[in-house]
């Protein structure tokens, strides 16, 4: 167990109390009154001492004024869920949201513990479940049912009407405004992170963890040189072809004219991961697929990726360098919080243009967008 460090002891007029300061105190957090009793068993639990341990020191201290040590031990057990739920102590083995062992994951080549969250793992990720990889995983994540037990404020990088991210000199902090999730605690390398939500198994509540677990993603796709394009994709001739752009050009329409017109696999309807393996780039499968519904696991060579924009004609064209790299990092949802991130994420966009095709396509909604589109393809590309 462990004592809440926005919580002191101190004496008014000679009594005991627990009194809140800084974010607890913001959050209106209750200062705690102590008797005699509840004063000693806080400073052997401020020292370390279980449950066990604490029974043994009443059990001392009052030997004659309990008859029953099972009254005694529930008498403990009491008040130690009264500081629980004032958010003054936390368990070391807290309950998760639901399940307490790890369910092993495998997105690309990056491998994950997830614990607590067991409806959430066979709703969303049971295409990429595997067993426990011999080696450490890159990321572990837990998912915990309550608030946390300290507020981390650092600087905000981010704020809009859904999410705060702010950044510490070791974490990210990104606080959900009005979800099931309160906030998610991510190393920056994205290898540890914790995500404190509502106890609340259902499937609008999953959804909204599934969503919010993607960010603990994205921070470690991308320091492990991943970068996830909002695009869908297309399985043409053994590659992967993504095509982006705005909402509402017609991704999902052009996509959906190939699979029906050239019987092409559809891999993911919204999102794509790159990266490089073997000094080729690779498109990474993704379990979030936006409202498509539709996604796969498996990894495939990138093509090339095509940036759609509306227009009354059909027509492919060849965009600047420069250009390119701007409508790749534009399109990116990897993290852009930071200087250094878009530094990053433009050396990477220049990475992939050397490695693939980019195209700029202007299109209708018609079937004849994906005729030019196939036509380049198969005379310029393959």
């Amino acid at each position: 167990m462990k004592i809440n460090p926005s919580y002191t002891r101190t004496l008014i007029n000679g009594i005991p109390y627990l009194i809140p300061y800084g974010q607890q105190a913001a959050d209106f957090s209750k200062a705690l009154k102590l008797n005699e009793t509840a004063d000693l068993l806080l400073s052997h639990i401020i020292s370390g001492a279980d449950e066990d341990e604490l029974l043994n020191v009443i059990s001392k201290a009052y030997d004659s004024s309990w008859d029953n040590p099972a009254d005694l031990k529930q008498e403990i057990s009491d008040y130690i869920n009264v500081l629980k739920i004032n958010n003054i102590i936390m368990s070391d083995n807290s309950p998760n949201y639901s399940g307490m062992n790890a369910r092993h994951i495998r997105i690309g080549d990056l491998n994950i513990a997830l614990s607590g969250a067991d409806k959430l793992c066979e709703q969303y990720f049971s295409d990429f479940s595997c067993e426990p990889p011999a080696q450490t995983c890159h990321q572990t994540i837990q998912v915990l049912t309550y608030h946390p037990y300290k507020h981390i404020n650092g600087n905000i990088l981010v704020r809009n009407k859904e999410l705060i991210v702010s950044e510490t000199n070791d974490s990210y902090v990104i606080i959900f405004l009005s979800s099931n999730v309160y906030e998610l605690i991510s190393s920056k390398d994205g290898n540890h992170v914790s995500v404190y939500c509502k106890d609340n198994q259902s499937d609008e509540a999953v959804t909204e963890l599934f969503h919010a677990i993607r960010f603990a993603f994205l921070i470690l796709a991308m320091a492990n040189d991943k970068y996830i394009l909002h695009s869908a994709s297309i399985l043409y001739k053994g590659k992967a072809w993504l095509f982006s752009g705005m909402a509402g050009t017609g991704k999902s329409t052009h996509t959906n004219i190939w699979r029906d017109n050239y019987n092409t696999p559809i891999l993911n309807g919204d999102l794509n991961m790159i990266g490089f393996h073997n000094g080729s780039a690779v498109v990474y499968g993704l379990p979030w697929c936006g409202t498509s519904g539709i996604h796969s696991a498996e990894t495939h060579p990138l093509g090339g990726i095509a940036f759609l924009r509306q227009a009354p004609y059909d027509r492919v064209i060849i965009p600047d360098r420069d250009e390119k790299i701007l409508f790749f990092v534009q399109r990116l949802i990897s993290p852009s919080w930071t200087q250094s991130h878009i530094e990053n994420s433009l050396k990477f966009a220049e990475a992939v243009l050397d490695s693939v095709p980019f195209f700029r396509l202007l299109c209708t909604k018609n079937p004849s967008a994906a005729d030019v589109m196939k036509t380049h393809i198969d005379t310029y590309c393959i």
